[in-house]
């Protein structure tokens, strides 16, 4: 069976671990448990036609984190960089620290940025407006741009099978 890994960064607080859960499927509990440093989860996907086992690398935004980067990253096949929609902190990290640190250690692999919390926007009140984190996407060559809510599910559906169709 062919593996892919998809390692997911971004900030600390953006919902990376809820974002896998509710991607898996699983139960969120009312209680967040952080990655240790990191968490891998497997899920044995059906893709046209092929059984692929998808290994996804939830990693700990930290310091911790940084002396291991150099282990995982050369094991991916797909990066998600994950921030938080209402936070303009959030945004420009993608940029100012994530982009950077995944050309570096992984300069091949597609990248999916994805828009987490949309369940917090405030319609017309955004701090970040949409044209803006799109233009984002654009800017660092990723392969798409997802925007969802780990919380209300919003948008998984089809953040499962846009992953499939991007890098699976």
């Amino acid at each position: 069976m062919e593996k892919k890994r998809l390692t997911i960064v971004g900030d600390a607080a953006v919902g990376k671990s809820s974002l896998i859960r509710s991607f898996m499927k699983i139960i969120m509990n009312a209680e967040y448990i952080p990655p240790v440093i990191i968490d891998d989860y497997s899920l044995v996907l059906e893709v046209r036609g092929d059984t692929k086992l998808l290994l996804i690398n939830d990693t700990l935004s930290s310091r911790y984190w940084s002396k291991l980067k150099g282990l995982i990253y050369p094991e991916t096949d797909a990066v998600m960089i994950v921030f938080d929609i209402t936070s303009t902190d959030s945004l420009s990290n993608v940029t100012d620290h994530w982009f950077p640190e995944v050309s570096s250690y992984c300069p091949n692999v597609p990248i999916i940025l994805v828009g987490n919390k949309k369940d917090l926007r405030k319609g017309d009140d955004d701090k970040v407006d949409y044209t803006e984190r799109k233009a984002k996407a654009k800017r660092i060559g990723a392969r798409d741009y997802i925007e969802c809510s780990a919380i209300t599910m919003e948008g998984i559906p089809g953040f499962a099978r846009r992953n499939n169709n991007n890098f699976i």
